[in-house]
Formats: structure tokens, C-alpha cells, sequence
């Protein structure tokens, strides 16, 4: 085997090239101070209870259809309660949650702040799955009367019958669902109200 010059050459250069790099001792090829560093991020919470906040405030944005804490039962009446917006924008909202319920209007008078619509309480049972088989009430007409206020609007109920005021008292049943009207819209009004 027969070395010649001419085949050490590209080896001693590669050699010489290698060794020049590998021993170099300046210090600006060490010093990092000069590179761009990523920011620095500031997390109050834990990485795991991040994530779970970000997770539940997206499913609660998408979960949330009714109107929440604008819509309010007082304390003082089981039949009244109040939505937070102007009279015009309630007459709107209650005549959706009407019209979502399935709830038959009879006649709406704007002029006068009020609604007259047709009503079953038994189909407001909030404690039994089998509310269907229930006929504690009767089928009646309810006056629902919209008075605006500082607040927002108060809307109350009352059962009316413009046929024979004592009709109804004859049968034995209740007489008065305007409260489950109430209760049935206002849970509605606050958990449930579709967007149109």
C-alpha cells in the first residue's frame, strides 16, 4: 500500500480544519447574552387549574342561553318577578319565552303592558318526571301584566276568566296557577331562553 502526498493532503487539511474549530478558546462563541430568549410568562395559577378554568369558561359561554342574573324572583311576591332590561326589549324577551313554552296567546295589548294567554299548571311539576298524569288544575286564562321600573321590568300574573268568574271553583281544582306561570317563565327567562 503505497501512501502518497498527493492522498495526505485533503486528511491533513480536514485535520488541520477540525482541530482549529475544536480548540478555539474566544469567548464571543460562548456568550448567549446576545441572543433573543423567548418572554417570560407569569401564570397566577397552576399549569393544571389553567387549563380547567380555560376549559370551563368556554363550556359555560356554550351552555349559556337563559339570561342568568338578570331574571329574578322578588322576595316579597311568588307572582312577580323582574327582568333587567327597558319595557320594550321584555315585551320581546317574554313573548320568546312564550312562544318557547309553547304557551297559547290569546291577545296582547302593547298600550296596556299586557299579555293574555292560556295556561296548564300541570304542565309545571319542577319535582316529578311524571307530570303528565297529573290534572290538579285547570286550563285557564292569565293576565300577564308588565309595569316598567328603575330596575328593569316587573311582570305579574293573574288568573282571569271571562266567561264565569266562578266557574272554575265549582270543579274542585285550584283556581290560581298565575305563581307556577311565573316560576315556569322565570326559570325559563334565566336558565333556558333560546337565542332567535
Amino acid at each position: 500500500m503505497q501512501i502518497t502526498v498527493k492522498n495526505l493532503i485533503p486528511v491533513a487539511l480536514l485535520t488541520a480544519v477540525l482541530v482549529s474549530c475544536g480548540t478555539t478558546e474566544e469567548a464571543h462563541y460562548r456568550d448567549t447574552s446576545m441572543l433573543e430568549r423567548p418572554p417570560t410568562l407569569v401564570a397566577n395559577k397552576p399549569a393544571n387549574e389553567q387549563k380547567e378554568a380555560d376549559s370551563n369558561s368556554e363550556s359555560e359561554e356554550e351552555a349559556k342561553t337563559g339570561l342568568g342574573t338578570k331574571v329574578y324572583m322578588t322576595d316579597s311576591n311568588s307572582t312577580l318577578f323582574v327582568i333587567k332590561q327597558p319595557f320594550d326589549e321584555a315585551w320581546n324577551t317574554l313573548a320568546q319565552a312564550l312562544k318557547q313554552q309553547d304557551i297559547e296567546i290569546t291577545d296582547r295589548n302593547r298600550e296596556e303592558k299586557a299579555y293574555y294567554v292560556t295556561y296548564d299548571p300541570d304542565d309545571y311539576d319542577p319535582g316529578s318526571s311524571f307530570s303528565f298524569f297529573k290534572d290538579d288544575y285547570a286550563e285557564e286564562d292569565y293576565l300577564l301584566k308588565l309595569e316598567a321600573r328603575d330596575d328593569g321590568t316587573a311582570i305579574s300574573a293573574e288568573a282571569v276568566d271571562k266567561t264565569n268568574p266562578d266557574s272554575s271553583s265549582d270543579n274542585g281544582k285550584p283556581t290560581d296557577g298565575a305563581g307556577r306561570l311565573l316560576k315556569s317563565l322565570h326559570e325559563t327567562l334565566r336558565d333556558d331562553l333560546k337565542k332567535e
